[in-house]
């Protein structure tokens, strides 16, 4: 979907209004860069897993984001730092129902009001790490239940403060000034 195209895109032209530099991206450490990357492969090979343990490998996916979070949050700049708990609040927001409930739960209705079609297979394709809401989902307002028309996807409200988190971590790395960007590089 578009959505994190669109924060990295935010928090670029956030970031130029605030006066910061693209440059002072390349300053900034990502830590454990292939731990995220392993979370997102997983992510992308959930369509090769059977749907009855698909969850579990989900499961395993966000907790490596977690991972990465907690070791990117280290030794940061204090407003770097509140960002990047803004991204951590947007993927608990998502973890939580995903826990919940064995996968994200879908509002098939508001995938209807999204343009999805009819009859929409619920846990296939790219919405493989989901389950079908219904009356016994559990935390079921922080599931994928905003339905966005121009996207023709749902989302939740994990996706928008993630989003959120996303933009502002990137207009704030945009003005990290040179005495903290010698912190960011501190650490492993």
């Amino acid at each position: 979907m578009l959505l994190l195209p669109l924060a990295l895109a935010g928090g670029a032209v956030l970031g130029r209004l605030a006066g910061g530099s693209i440059a002072s991206l390349r300053e900034l450490r990502i830590r454990a860069i292939a731990v995220l990357i392993a979370a997102l492969a997983i992510q992308l090979a959930l369509v090769a897993v059977a749907p009855s343990v698909r969850w579990m490998v989900v499961d395993v996916s966000y907790s490596l984001v977690g991972v990465w979070l907690l070791v990117n949050l280290r030794s940061r700049p204090r407003a770097l730092r509140a960002a990047l708990a803004l991204v951590a609040v947007g993927w608990f927001c998502n973890l939580a129902p995903i826990v919940a409930n064995r996968g994200m739960p879908i509002s098939l209705d508001a995938a209807r009001r999204a343009g999805a079609p009819r009859h929409v297979v619920v846990n296939a394709g790219n919405v493989a790490k989901h389950v079908a809401a219904g009356p016994r989902t559990r935390l079921r307002p922080l599931g994928d239940v905003i339905p966005v028309r121009a996207f023709r996807a749902v989302i939740s409200v994990g996706d928008i403060v993630l989003a959120a988190g996303i933009a502002v971590t990137i207009a704030v790395a945009m003005k990290v000034r040179d005495e903290d960007t010698a912190l960011c590089a501190v650490g492993p």
